[in-house]
């Protein structure tokens, strides 16, 4: 059986498709009675290239780069697509297993995996001290760009297993393990605006606009900024000539800028004092090095974000209600709140009532457009009707509105978008409080006193 991460908890079933990857084994002989392996599946270099040019070829759409591609094909509902997109694996560390099983370090673990014939990558060293393990990332460093894969630095790991269960773990990592990254790719362009972002907490955020480049194969036109501090310290202004690199390989960022570069007539940027939003105060609270908008649940893009997060996949993870659909929603004034979600499939029902279908549809398609039925006495027109939508994508949406009615507490009270309370804090007052009348009477407790 196979199954992706998921959220960490659940995942979706890929047995089938993960069949057809060539050299997993189908079968392994082991008396081991619970035997879970984790490891990532990915795509070479060499058949993204391929793939893309099919894609190409065939008037598809093209990948953006070799992970997009792995993951799309990994979730083919036909895995005769799968089979054909020649996807690779390695297995790197365990998940459960029973008691039975008793290997007792990494070396150790690897070592059983090849026996069992999984395929591990063969860049691995057993190390003896901090000198190796400098000499062996330097090593990586040189040859990154000559794997047929991609990669973006090392993991260290503690050899011995009893050592491991003993450092134990973090919230987000284990103690044993570190993470080691490579120096990020860069690339020099120009910053043609710098705009704000308010954030569901009222966080301002600076994002610099960039003349597009290509990093390490994307292609980036915005880099965050961080803070108002960060860009002082960095003197970043619009139209500075800077260094850019995508930290981790992924969120790209203001490296430096060039200072010689830099035009006579260039002026500092000055931070704003109001929200661009909704022209509330914004402010910073103690040591937060943060300007946040004041304006609460006044502001519109506090409560687009707050909408956004309630939705998401960590949250209630309503299908068919993404970014660009919540934005949509609350400009037509259908979703403004947590409530109008859960009364949406209802209330659109109601709204159905009120047309007539066939005189929406000829007011709304071109070749059979009326003249004489004027849609301006409609409040608003179904979502079923409108574009982008129909009966199937409509009724689909209502459907997960329903499902999504029966959730976990931790991640109804994570949904909730409180500042401060994250997944790991939505989990433990869970499993402290049980039920949500549980936790509420404590809060009602606590305003009390």
């Amino acid at each position: 059986q196979g199954a992706t991460r998921g959220d960490g908890q659940i995942g979706e079933d890929i047995t089938e498709n993960q069949k057809v990857i060539k050299n997993f084994p189908s079968k392994i002989d082991t008396n081991i009675k619970i035997l879970e392996v984790r490891g990532e599946i990915y795509m070479s270099k060499a058949d993204f290239e391929t793939l893309n040019q099919e894609q190409e070829k065939n008037k598809e759409k093209i990948f953006a780069n070799p992970r997009n591609a792995a993951a799309g094909s990994l979730r083919q509902l036909d895995t005769k697509i799968t089979a054909n997109r020649n996807l690779k694996y390695f297995v790197y560390t365990l998940g459960e297993n029973s008691d039975d099983f008793n290997i007792q370090s990494q070396k150790e673990l690897f070592d059983y995996f090849k026996s069992l014939n999984f395929s591990i990558t063969d860049f691995t060293k057993l190390c003896k001290n901090l000198d190796e393990v400098i000499e062996f990332y330097n090593k990586a460093q040189e040859i990154r760009h000559s794997l047929d894969y991609d990669v973006d630095g090392l993991v260290y790991k503690v050899n011995s297993f009893e050592l491991q269960k003993r450092l134990g773990f973090v919230t987000h990592h284990p103690r044993w393990a570190l993470a080691h990254k490579f120096p990020p790719k860069q690339a020099i362009t120009e910053i043609k605006q710098i705009i704000i972002q308010v954030g569901r907490t009222g966080s301002l955020t600076p994002v610099a606009k960039l003349d597009p480049v290509n990093i390490g194969g994307a292609l980036v036109s915005n880099a965050t900024l961080h803070n108002k501090d960060e860009i002082e310290r960095k003197d970043i202004r619009e139209g500075d000539i800077v260094v850019i690199q995508r930290a981790g390989d992924v969120i790209p960022q203001v490296a430096k800028v060039l200072i010689e570069k830099r035009k006579p007539e260039s002026k500092p940027y000055i931070f704003p004092t109001k929200c661009p939003i909704c022209g509330s105060p914004a402010e910073s609270f103690g040591e937060d090095v943060v300007i946040r908008c004041t304006g609460g649940i006044n502001c519109p893009a506090q409560v687009v974000e707050g909408l956004k997060h309630f939705v998401s996949k960590d949250a209630f993870d309503i299908e068919g209600l993404g970014d660009k659909q919540i934005e949509r929603f609350y400009e037509e004034g259908r979703i403004k709140s947590f409530i109008d979600i859960f009364n949406l499939p209802e209330k659109e029902k109601e709204l159905e009532k009120t047309y007539k279908k066939e005189d929406l549809l000829f007011a709304l398609i071109p070749e059979t457009k009326n003249p004489n039925i004027d849609l301006t006495n409609y409040p608003a027109i179904p979502i079923r009707y409108s574009e982008g939508w129909g009966d199937k994508s409509a009724n689909n949406l209502f459907k997960a509105i329903e499902e999504a009615k029966n959730i976990s507490l931790e991640k109804f009270i994570y949904a909730l978008g409180i500042r401060f309370l994250g997944e790991s804090t939505a989990i433990l007052l869970a499993k402290n409080y049980n039920s949500i009348d549980n936790l509420l009477m404590k809060i009602q407790e606590a305003c009390k006193t």
